[in-house]
């Protein structure tokens, strides 16, 4: 039987409250509507439910982030985009902003960088390097969907040269997750009966919408889900 409840509704944005930010060792200091950042981070959410002043004298202290990091979130967090002309000219620090917003619990921006990740390596042909790799499997946790991505685009699009000095450069981590894939690949029964080739070359890029994706409370799935 077909589920007739009515999908939640995102609570309305009054934009009337502000939250002091103070990031990195040296405070910088940033200014967030309450509302906005609340509303995707559970983080934010919990650190200002309880103990919230309408004085707006309390600040939230991130001593161990990047400013210019935290920037670059604020601007996916407010504008839900990500340019790919900064995928292109650093990856690393759109990785770093996915890394930031998983401590944040924002599960909206770190979807809206996989697709945008995922369109840049389609239209550059390029997948990440084996470095950026390593770097997000150190900063991530074992369901991290970002890891999950960029396991697939070695299995599925990376040639033999690319896999081969993958595996000598690759983490403990990455190394293991590849070796998994494999595995999970030849011992899956829907191949069974198939050309090992047909296993392979399913391109990051044509999975379906939410493949790569996160979603709770804060972040709903698709409409196609």
């Amino acid at each position: 039987m077909a589920d007739d409840t009515p999908p939640a509704k995102r609570a309305k944005l009054t934009f009337s409250e502000h939250i002091r930010v103070l990031v990195g060792p040296t405070k910088q200091e940033f200014m967030v509507h309450k509302d906005v950042i609340t509303s995707r981070s559970h983080f934010c959410k919990a650190a200002t439910s309880e103990r919230w002043s309408a004085s707006g004298s309390q600040a939230l202290k991130l001593p161990a982030d990047d400013p210019d990091v935290f920037s670059g979130y604020l601007r996916c967090l407010y504008k839900d985009f990500v340019d790919i002309e900064d995928i292109s000219k650093n990856q690393e620090q759109v990785i770093n902003i996915y890394v930031l917003a998983d401590k944040l619990g924002d599960a909206t921006s770190k979807n809206i960088i996989t697709d945008k990740y995922a369109e840049w390596s389609d239209s550059a042909y390029k997948i990440p390097d084996v470095e950026l790799v390593n770097h997000a499997f150190n900063n991530t946790a074992n369901n991290s969907q970002l890891r999950r991505m960029f396991v697939d685009f070695y299995v599925h699009e990376g040639s033999a040269t690319i896999l081969k000095d993958a595996v000598k450069c690759a983490s403990l981590e990455f190394r293991t997750a590849l070796l998994t894939a494999f595995v999970d690949l030849r011992d899956d029964q829907e191949w069974e009966d198939e050309p090992v080739s047909e296993a392979f070359g399913q391109r990051v890029s044509e999975r379906d919408t939410c493949f790569y994706q996160e979603h709770d409370e804060l972040c709903l799935p698709c409409a196609s889900d």
